[in-house]
């Protein structure tokens, strides 16, 4: 079996396929369902161009309809956990809201790989949005990006 039927099939064994291909918006929310990256809250702000940026502050300079303020903290993604570990004793952790960023691993290597001008791409920005379980639906629903009519 090669490595894409590998990689497809539980995603055909969730009914998340059809003839014509992947079924959209269902697969992008399956995946919505499983992602979590672990987050590290940061006390101090990283220095420009640590990690990629996602979350709340990469969404809205794609056009989300978010409102954040100007001191909103990023939402970073790095490639390893040694880089977290890095942050962590150079910048320090908190919790609550006096966090100044927060940085997670990347949960696949595309997130940095695919990433333009430091900021991941408009799919995880969208995944990440979409793990706020009360707004998040609403706000993707009514994103509509310049790369695509829908975030998916």
């Amino acid at each position: 079996m090669s490595t894409t039927s590998k990689a497809l099939a539980p995603i055909r064994d969730a009914a998340l396929l059809d003839g014509d291909g992947a079924l959209i918006p269902e697969l992008f929310w399956a995946l919505a369902e499983v992602w979590n990256p672990v987050r590290v809250a940061l006390a101090e702000t990283p220095t420009e161009g640590t990690g990629v940026l996602s979350g709340t502050v990469a969404a809205a300079q794609f056009g989300a309809p978010v409102a954040i303020a100007a001191d909103s903290p990023p939402d970073l993604y790095v490639t390893s956990a040694t880089q977290v570990r890095a942050l962590e004793r150079r910048f320090g952790t908190t919790s609550g809201p006096s966090r100044r960023a927060s940085v997670a691993v990347e949960p696949t290597p595309l997130v940095t790989t695919t990433a333009v001008d430091r900021r991941a791409h408009v799919v995880f920005v969208a995944l990440d949005l979409a793990q706020d379980r009360s707004r998040g639906r609403e706000i993707l629903n009514a994103w509509h990006p310049t790369e695509a009519r829908r975030v998916w």
